[in-house]
């Protein structure tokens, strides 16, 4: 489970922000045995290795779908909001070197809420919420490319923007760090389980600043492509 710290700039007329505030899940889906059924047969099943040599081709993604609720409150009013986020992305990179691969990773992510109940007179409000954003990454394996498995390391930095508010001029920030096993099923394809630590940054600048880090748990399809 993420932990994230949040450091909020409401706007200068008071509203409250339609942006992650107080996050509290509603829906919390555990997959351990899923995952874990995963991992064992892909061991037990697979005897390939990776493609992870000079002059290959990387390309992969990972996609998220969850809501929360989100409690808003003043000293005379108060609104709670319920949130859908869909977060998509991908990255396409090249091995420099042998297990040393370099590439962008464009970031989507589209936050679209209302408000569900409210007193003191605020309610009605809505937000529709898209950021955008793209950056370099690196990323290194650990062990040599005749296992079933790897042991990799992968940092990024993406930067982008995003229309809080109606207003199209946010700003977003985000550094992560990941690490942990990939897992092939041939030459070709692997699926990865990273633990991670992201630290991101999203601003309109003079009104509005949301700061979060924590970490997270990914898991995604990785595709190796020779030339």
């Amino acid at each position: 489970m993420s932990y994230f710290q949040i450091k909020l700039q409401t706007a200068s007329d008071g509203s409250p922000p339609l942006a992650f505030s107080n996050f509290k899940p509603i829906q919390i889906i555990y997959m351990k045995k899923t995952i874990l059924l995963i991992i064992t047969a892909s061991f037990i099943f697979c005897n390939a290795n990776s493609q992870i040599t000079e002059g290959t081709w990387m390309v992969g993604g990972t996609g998220q779908i969850y809501s929360y609720n989100q409690d808003f409150s003043t000293s005379t009013y108060s609104v709670q909001y319920k949130y859908v986020n869909i977060d998509i992305s991908s990255s396409v990179g090249f091995f420099v070197a042998d297990k040393l691969a370099l590439g962008l990773r464009p970031n989507l992510t589209w936050l679209k809420g209302h408000s569900v109940s409210s007193t003191g007179g605020v309610g009605g409000l809505s937000t529709d919420t898209k950021r955008y954003s793209i950056g370099p990454f690196v990323r290194y394996y650990l062990l040599q490319e005749e296992k079933p498995y790897n042991i990799l390391v992968d940092a990024s930095y993406l930067f982008g923007s995003a229309d809080f508010f109606q207003q199209s001029n946010g700003k977003i920030n985000t550094f992560s760090i990941a690490v942990g096993p990939e897992i092939y099923f041939n030459s070709s394809v692997g699926l990865e389980f990273l633990l991670g630590y992201t630290a991101k940054t999203e601003e309109i600048p003079n009104n509005y600043k949301d700061v979060r880090n924590g970490f997270q748990v990914s898991i995604g399809f990785q595709f190796h492509l020779e030339k």
